[in-house]
């Protein structure tokens, strides 16, 4: 069985653990042969030295079978990955952004993309819902999906402290980013319920029309509030077939399922027609999570031999 090569764009936290992945569990299967990064002078493992090259040159190599990206944004990720599918190779990405802002286009573009860890992770939820929407008209999808957020909320009402301390200590166990604007102000929730909703109802949401409130004006008084009231403040992401999507703090009663998701967990419940509830929970962050969904879609793409 000869190896499917891989050209892996991005180098950081989630490219290297595709990388280490690969090369500890897949390699009779796969094989990074080119890899891109932003910036080619930062000290990388010896590793991947003789690897290094052009990004427009990983897409177009014919050393490469599949493109994996993961550097995020929206441009050049966008140009590249069109350039990828062009080339007739496969591509996965995990590029939330992306997928929420161009999903007609890329769905109409053709070609193999898959995209499974753009939302939840290490949860398969874009699997399970593709699944489902084949069977069910999906009446609603509701999730915790950033798991940033959810850390600090979990931590605020366990620890009774103010957001900004918990925020500065999730930055330093790298929850958050050095800036993080994404996790807290919404938008990262927004872009990942805009592609389950996408799923769902089969056309892109528009962004613009998404209601987003974040947790950056969270308060300690809020969450004992709704503590007081038997119930635990969530950032839950919605979409219905009714009134569309929105992100917003709720104040969840103790028996929903998604009250007791706590610390970096992410959680989505759906609900079709002829299937009344599901709910998946599951690791919704960080470079190995992430690193599976991705590479469980480079499986899912390879030639059928890889699945027997």
């Amino acid at each position: 069985m000869s190896l499917s090569r891989v050209g892996l764009i991005g180098f950081g936290t989630v490219g290297a653990a595709v990388y280490e992945l690969i090369e500890t569990n897949l390699w009779e299967a796969f094989e990074v042969t080119k890899v891109a990064v932003g910036n080619p002078n930062k000290a990388r493992s010896a590793a991947i030295g003789d690897l290094l090259c052009d990004a427009n040159e990983l897409v177009r190599s014919s050393e490469v079978d599949v493109v994996v990206e993961v550097m995020g944004g929206e441009s050049p990720a966008l140009e590249l990955i069109k350039t990828a599918l062009t080339a007739g190779k496969r591509v996965v990405t995990a590029n939330k952004e992306l997928i929420a802002k161009h999903y007609d286009a890329l769905m109409e573009f053709g070609g193999d993309l898959r995209y499974e860890a753009a939302v939840g992770a290490g949860i398969p939820v874009i699997q399970v819902l593709k699944t489902l929407a084949r069977t069910n008209r999906i009446q609603s999808i509701q999730g915790i999906l950033n798991g940033t957020t959810n850390y600090i909320l979990s931590e605020m009402e366990a620890r009774q402290a103010e957001l900004a301390p918990i925020l500065r200590e999730s930055q330093e166990l790298g929850y958050a980013e050095a800036d993080p604007t994404s996790d807290i102000e919404g938008f990262d929730s927004m872009y990942k319920i805009a592609i389950l909703g996408a799923i769902a109802s089969g056309e892109q949401l528009d962004l613009t029309q998404i209601h987003r409130e974040g947790i950056q004006e969270m308060s300690l008084q809020r969450v004992q509030e709704a503590a007081e009231h038997g119930k635990r403040l969530k950032l839950v992401a919605t979409w219905s077939r009714e009134s569309g999507a929105r992100v917003v703090p709720q104040a969840l009663p103790m028996d929903h399922p998604l009250a007791r998701v706590d610390g970096v967990l992410n959680a989505v419940k759906i609900e079709g027609d002829f299937m009344p509830s599901l709910t998946l929970m599951g690791t919704g962050a960080g470079g190995r999570a992430t690193a599976s969904a991705i590479c469980g879609d480079l499986v899912a793409s390879a030639p059928s031999t890889m699945s027997s």
